[in-house]
C-alpha cells in the first residue's frame, strides 16, 4: 500500500522528528521544474508557419497556455509526496516556465502530474480572481470551470488556404495525466528538473489528428477525448 504525504505533513516530520546527538538532521530539497516547449528538436517559435504535424498539416502556433497540477513524486519505498496546487503556464510568459512545487528528501523518484485541473480545483472561484485565470474560464453553459489547455494557431487547409484552429480542453474527464518514464533525480547536484513538452504530440498518437477534420475542439467530446489521450505522452524528463 502506498503512503501519501502532503506538504504540511512533510514539514511536520522534518521539524518534529526526534534524533540522537550523532544523527544528521533531516534534509529536504526544493523541487524546481523548468518547462520547455519544443517542436522538431527546437524551441517553439510563435506565429511561424513552418511546423508539420503527423497528419501533414502545415501549421503555426500563436498561443500555448495550460494548467499543470497534482504533482506527485513517488520514492523508491513507494511513498507518495503530493503537491496538488495548480500552475498556469503560458509560452508567452517566460517566468511561468520555472515552478517550485515543494520540498522532498534527496533521492530518485517517479513523477506524476496533470495537464489540467482536478475536479476539486476545476470549480468557479477556486483559483485567484485575476486577468490571466479569468482568460482561462470555461463557459458555465458548457460545464464551467477552466480551460485545461489552449493551443491555437493557423494551418493550411485542404485548399491550401490559411485557416485558424483552436485546440481547447476542459470539463471533467479531459485532463491529460502525465507519467514520464524517466527517473527524476533530486539532490543538491540536480537543482532544476527539466520538463519538455513536444507540442505536436497533441496531434500524433494514439490517434492521428487532422486539423482538416476538426479545427475547433471546444465542447466536442470526441475531439477532446482524442486530444486528451494524445497529450498523455507530451512531456518527458530530461537528464
Amino acid at each position: 500500500m502506498r503512503l501519501v504525504l502532503l506538504p504540511y505533513l512533510i514539514l511536520a516530520v522534518v521539524l518534529f522528528s526526534s534524533c540522537s546527538k550523532d544523527e544528521a538532521p533531516a534534509v529536504s530539497i526544493p523541487v524546481t521544474f523548468q518547462i520547455e516547449h519544443f517542436v522538431d528538436g527546437a524551441s517553439l517559435a510563435l506565429d511561424s508557419l513552418k511546423y508539420e504535424n503527423a497528419a501533414g498539416n502545415l501549421l503555426s502556433i500563436s498561443r500555448l497556455s495550460y494548467y499543470l497540477s497534482d504533482f506527485q513524486l513517488i520514492d523508491e519505498a513507494d511513498v507518495i509526496w503530493s503537491f496538488p496546487q495548480p500552475y498556469l503556464v503560458d509560452h508567452a510568459h517566460p517566468e511561468d516556465r520555472m515552478i517550485e512545487v515543494g520540498r522532498v528528501p534527496p533521492g530518485q523518484y517517479h513523477l506524476r502530474f496533470l495537464v489540467g485541473l482536478s475536479p476539486s480545483l476545476n470549480q468557479p472561484g477556486s483559483l485567484p480572481n485575476n486577468l490571466r485565470n479569468n482568460e482561462m474560464i470555461w463557459p458555465t453553459m458548457m460545464g464551467g470551470g477552466f480551460h485545461f489547455i489552449k493551443l491555437e494557431g493557423h494551418f493550411l487547409n485542404a485548399e491550401d488556404k490559411p485557416t485558424g484552429f483552436t485546440v481547447h480542453l476542459g470539463t471533467e474527464g479531459f485532463t491529460s495525466p502525465q507519467r514520464p518514464e524517466e527517473v527524476v533525480k533530486i539532490g543538491m547536484d540536480h537543482p532544476v528538473i527539466t520538463l519538455r513538452m513536444e507540442v505536436l504530440e497533441w496531434f500524433d498518437t494514439p490517434t492521428l489528428y487532422d486539423l482538416n477534420e476538426g479545427n475547433y475542439s471546444m465542447g466536442d467530446s470526441v475531439l477532446m477525448r482524442q486530444l486528451s489521450n494524445n497529450g498523455r505522452d507530451a512531456f518527458t524528463v530530461l537528464p
